[in-house]
């Protein structure tokens, strides 16, 4: 109990009292996507997130809340804390000839980047013909449960 008492008081503050607003982690993860695996933080190199910075999807920044390092964890996380409802509003047919001289280069399945309502934004063509492109500004995961096996690999304060 002393032994215990005393690796306590050595900790940092931010450890002892675990994920918290503020908090610098670094996480190992890997994020799976109707069953296929999407993405993964490599070997030896986890992510570094400052909770509450924007820097993750609000399910896990919520999820990962008091946990220390070397915790593990599986979260599943519904689209609407993950990164939102897929908005059919947000499809939109461009005319072929907006795209200029960057037109020949378009394909189903691309993204393309531009500026939608004054904001840098990227859109994934989903359709196209000779007159018209069919872009969908939706994020990617837009629509997807998302599901997180995480373990809190160090933790720290931002600031």
């Amino acid at each position: 109990m002393r032994i215990a008492l005393l690796l306590l008081c050595l900790l940092p503050a931010a450890c002892r009292k675990g994920v918290h607003a503020g908090s610098k982690v670094a996480l190992a993860y890997t994020l799976t996507v109707d069953g296929r695996i999407y993405e993964a933080s490599d070997a030896g190199q986890p992510e570094e997130i400052v909770i509450g910075a924007g820097q993750a999807c609000p399910g896990l920044e919520a999820g990962i809340m008091g946990m220390t390092p070397g915790q593990e964890k599986t979260l599943t996380v519904p689209p609407d804390q993950g990164y939102g409802l897929h908005d059919p509003t947000a499809i939109q047919q461009i005319p072929l000839k907006a795209f200029g001289d960057l037109a020949k280069d378009l394909a189903v399945g691309r993204a393309v980047q531009g500026v939608r309502g004054g904001k840098p934004t990227e859109a994934m063509i989903v359709a196209m013909d000779e007159k018209s492109v069919t872009l969908d500004f939706n994020h990617r995961l837009a629509g997807k449960t998302l599901v997180y096996k995480v373990k809190v690999v160090s933790l720290g304060d931002a600031r």
